[in-house]
């Protein structure tokens, strides 16, 4: 089962099932290292900052990634409390 924030990030035309790759392949819209770093400071784990020419990621992208990462229970079970 697809978490519901999937089909917005993706255009909702993938067939990535839960286990392809990064967050079940929902995050490959930006360069792994975009997502990656985000990713690991919505858990509150230490990332560093993205080295140029990449872009922090910021504003709605940011906002869904964490919706995706809290849908798919990622961030219960990895965040730091």
């Amino acid at each position: 089962m697809r978490a519901s924030g999937c089909a917005k990030l993706t255009g909702g035309g993938d067939t990535h099932g839960p286990s392809d790759g990064f967050l079940g392949g929902h995050a490959h819209w930006f360069s792994n290292p975009i997502v990656i770093k985000a990713a690991l400071k919505i858990l509150g784990l230490p990332s560093g900052g993205i080295r140029r020419p990449y872009p922090e990621l910021e504003g709605e992208r940011l906002t869904q990634l964490t919706l995706l990462m809290t849908e798919l229970g990622v961030v219960a079970k990895y965040g730091q409390r």
